[in-house]
């Protein structure tokens, strides 16, 4: 029996691309296997869905019950795009270009508001709330979903980029496509030629086309479109690939560069009321054998409606995050909101490798939020469907993300309560999880984390001095002593964060620490 996979990540943005035999399409000069990662799609590897009565689920987690037979949902988009390159799946059916307007955001069980009166930090004799996004990893388990709160959190803040990323293939390999439907032929070196797409009333397409270099070692696909949404807002989308083939479809590298105007409320692009927006991203790929791959990915949030030009990018053509708004509010030039950055170094064939995810509101924040996973080698890497069932995840802040590096530099237990001095402790959250293939959740073992802490610049705490806190996430003043007091030395109600020390031995830096504990950061960076 022959066994097929199609295992795909980003985000982060996980990225996996693999497959077996692939589509052997020869309708132009080239197998489509050759000239476009045809088995490339964007998910989180901790990403589930169920073959219920919607193997898909756009934009949510799923919550998988032992009633259904649980997958991981990074086998879609590989799939789908794949039937699209074969033929087998029409253009039209896989294309939604809502699916660009898809949105990161935080899981329940991470950065809840909290509710807290009496702080020790400073003034608050009425009860008020921390805003979302500021404790981390709160809980243990997501309530919403049922995975271990790490994993709920890198699916819920990959979203957006699985939208944008899955309909950006899904668009490049539409087109590539039609030229073979319309019994066109691929370029030559040093020439392009233009598609003509299919057409729907809401998607208007102004440049298609398809160019190899002079050498004939890079393909160049260019799409640009103008969708009108449901409310009649129209939406400009460009998308620019370029694919290397390598010596076998195991082999190769990529460029892809995209832009996506819209409209928001908020943020740091007006002082009130709608702003017209576009998010730009970039992903880099490089693949040199079946079970090596690493990636890239930079997104970010600028003012105005335009297209990649309102970017910066580096030497290799990736985004520029140091390219950024320093007046506020509507810089007039830079990225101005929500800025992330991903990483991956894996096995493609099994997901085991190191993962790295990192997220900034603003552009003049002082830290970056930084997640850190890895995922381990599974047990008998030698049976055909062998996939990794389990890892280690850490959290905690960093570096600006415009100069970051990836590295967890310590960790904020009051980053925007009263009195705050945003000071870096030496510590971060840990959670082992694991994955348990009847339910389709990814769990954390008893005693498998490191997140509980107080919510203050020490990280410290006691219920004798006043402060309350809703520790229970009820919104009512129902806790106990000893689940508002953190305190030094304490066995019923201690700190418990990952330190520096692991076993006998005491690390520099937190970020040892978690590389002493066999995390190790992905060999492009982020």
């Amino acid at each position: 029996m022959r066994f097929c996979r199609h295992l795909v990540w980003i985000f982060g943005i996980g990225l996996f691309l693999s497959g077996c035999g692939g589509s052997s399409s020869t309708s132009g000069s080239q197998a489509t296997d050759t000239v476009f990662p045809s088995d490339l799609g964007v998910d989180s590897p901790t990403a589930t869905t169920t073959t219920s009565s919607a193997p898909d689920v756009e934009g949510s987690t799923a919550k998988a019950g032992p009633k259904f037979a649980a997958v991981r949902r990074y086998t879609s988009a590989a799939t789908r795009i794949n039937g699209l390159l074969s033929g087998t799946t029409p253009f039209l059916s896989l294309f939604s270009p809502a699916d660009f307007f898809m949105t990161e955001k935080d899981a329940k069980c991470f950065g809840p508001k909290l509710k807290f009166t009496n702080h020790p930090d400073g003034t608050s004799s009425t009860m008020t709330e921390l805003p979302t996004g500021d404790v981390g990893i709160w809980t243990e388990t997501d309530a919403a979903t049922g995975h271990a709160c790490a994993a709920a959190q890198l699916t819920s803040r990959m979203e957006g980029v699985r939208g944008r990323l899955n309909m950006a293939l899904t668009g490049l390999a539409g087109l590539l496509r039609a030229l073979y439907n319309a019994g066109g032929v691929l370029p030559s070196a040093g020439s392009s030629v233009s598609v003509t797409m299919p057409s729907l009333p809401s998607i208007t397409f102004t440049t298609a086309s398809i160019a190899l270099d002079s050498s004939a070692t890079t393909y160049t696909y260019i799409l640009k479109f103008t969708y009108t949404d449901a409310s009649s807002l129209a939406h400009n989308i460009e998308i620019t690939l370029q694919h290397a083939p390598g010596a076998s479809k195991f082999a190769y590298n990529g460029l892809m560069v995209y832009s996506v105007t819209q409209q928001v409320t908020g943020g740091n692009c007006i002082s009130g009321g709608a702003a017209d927006v576009t998010v730009i991203g970039s992903l880099k790929y490089s693949r040199s054998s079946a079970k090596a791959m690493k990636v890239t990915h930079r997104s970010g949030q600028f003012c105005g409606k335009g297209g990649t030009s309102l970017a910066s990018y580096e030497s290799d053509g990736e985004l520029d995050p140091t390219y950024r708004g320093t007046v506020l509010p509507k810089p007039p030039t830079g990225w101005a909101d929500d800025f992330s950055r991903f990483g991956a170094d894996y096995n493609p064939l099994t997901l085991a490798g190191s993962y790295l995810y990192g997220w900034q509101a603003g552009p003049l924040d002082p830290n970056a939020r930084i997640l850190q996973l890895r995922l381990n080698p599974p047990e008998d890497a030698s049976e055909p469907v062998a996939v990794s069932k389990d890892g280690e995840a850490y959290y905690g802040y960093g570096a600006p993300i415009h100069t970051s590096t990836g590295d967890i530099t310590g960790f904020i237990c009051n980053w925007a309560g009263p009195g705050s001095t945003r000071t870096l402790q030496a510590y971060a959250q840990r959670q082992f999880v694991s994955f348990n293939s009847t339910s389709g959740l990814w769990t954390q073992p008893t005693g498998g984390s490191d997140i509980r802490y107080g919510p203050t610049n020490s990280c410290f705490c006691t219920y004798a001095s006043g402060f309350r806190y809703d520790r229970n996430l009820n919104s009512t003043d129902d806790e106990l002593p000893t689940e508002i007091d953190v305190i030094s030395g304490s066995t019923t109600s201690p700190l418990d964060l990952m330190d520096t020390t692991i076993g006998t031995t005491t690390y520099a830096t937190i970020q040892e620490a978690i590389l002493g504990r066999g995390y190790t950061k992905p060999s492009n960076g982020f």
